[in-house]
């Protein structure tokens, strides 16, 4: 077996935008490329919106989990609170976890999803995803609303970073649940 990678195949669209950049175009031509060029872009973006709109929706269903078993061990507990990151769940739970550790989760999965619906809830101002992924977004508003003029303009990032924020919280926030689990 060779360890050379093996030739990405262009998709049908890659290649007809190829084969019009190599000759010379009239201006009909020009726009059938202006045109695949625009829909490409179309495409890509709707992609993030869609694999954004996913995320949002596991980060949902695993906080509701997370919560639900810090709940349900709290109330196993009968009141005693157990906040220390080193505290385990009492053994009515179906396993084992530390709840400072699982609470940490919690809180990471949530900058996880304030990540990914600033990102989803960005997207439709944009017409294309490389205008997208270079614009500065952020979680609030641009303009003072009445008499509140906080500005949030610390918080406007390049949009590729908030996808980094995104997964690095969410991952962050796997990590800590697993180690609730180890330092039970």
């Amino acid at each position: 077996m060779s360890n050379q990678p093996s030739e990405v195949k262009p998709t049908p669209l890659e290649a007809k935008l190829e084969q019009l950049k190599q000759k010379e175009l009239t201006s009909l031509e020009e726009l059938e490329l202006l045109k695949l060029e625009a829909n490409r872009e179309l495409e890509r973006l709707k992609l993030l919106f869609d694999y954004t709109k996913f995320h949002i929706g596991l980060y949902t269903t695993v906080a509701t989990i997370f919560g639900a078993l810090i709940a349900a061990s709290a109330a196993g507990d009968k009141g005693t609170q157990g906040g220390s990151l080193g505290s385990a769940a009492p053994s009515t739970a179906p396993f084992h976890f530390a709840h400072g550790w699982l609470g940490a989760s919690v809180i990471f999965i949530c900058i996880a999803g304030i990540a990914g619906g600033t990102i989803a809830s960005s997207i439709p101002g944009y017409s294309g995803y490389t205008e997208f992924w270079n614009a500065e977004i952020g979680p609030f508003w641009d303009k003072p609303i009445g008499s509140f003029s906080f500005s949030f303009e610390r918080l406007r990032l390049r949009a590729e970073t908030w996808t980094y924020i995104e997964h690095g919280a969410f991952w962050v926030a796997v990590i800590l649940a697993l180690l609730s689990i180890i330092f039970a």
